[in-house]
């Protein structure tokens, strides 16, 4: 298994890196380890529409805190969905960059990514909405017990 890494918001940077990683993916099984607390939904989106065509060749791995868009690429990877025991699961409602409007265009993109999240979780989009109405980090057991993780590994694997 190779290791594919996201350290940091997810930006247009994140989605040039991931766009480059993606010419040169073999049929590898891949590990994408995760450690964001969020960024840009634009460019998360971006990702996960290149990640779900090839996701049973990804394992989402997340580390630390997997927020907002990060979330949404880690819910792209295959069916195996894991996470280290201390990571925190975050969602929330659609917010715009500081000095902008809420539009209906945030609104579409969260109804999107929550779509998504019921997808992956077995979960229906109103437990979806509840869930990103409390404004709260999830433990790693909760996130396992609402669906986001398929299991809790107590050691990373190892990075390249």
């Amino acid at each position: 298994m190779k290791n594919i890494v996201i350290e940091s918001d997810i930006s247009k940077d994140t989605l040039d890196t991931i766009q480059t990683l993606f010419h040169n993916l073999t049929s590898e099984q891949y590990f994408l380890h995760i450690y964001s607390h969020g960024g840009e939904s634009q460019y998360a989106e971006k990702i996960a529409e290149m990640l779900l065509p090839k996701n049973t060749q990804f394992t989402g791995v997340g580390h630390i805190l997997v927020a907002s868009s990060a979330l949404l690429i880690h819910q792209s990877c295959g069916v195996d969905r894991i996470a280290t025991p201390k990571t925190l699961f975050y969602v929330h409602r659609a917010s715009p960059k500081e000095g902008e409007v809420l539009t209906q265009q945030h609104l579409d993109a969260e109804r999107s990514h929550f779509e998504l999240f019921v997808k992956t979780t077995g979960r229906n989009l109103e437990q979806i909405y509840n869930l990103a109405d409390q404004n709260k980090p999830m433990s790693t057991k909760e996130a396992l017990d609402f669906g986001f993780i398929t299991q809790i590994v107590k050691h990373p694997f190892p990075r390249e």
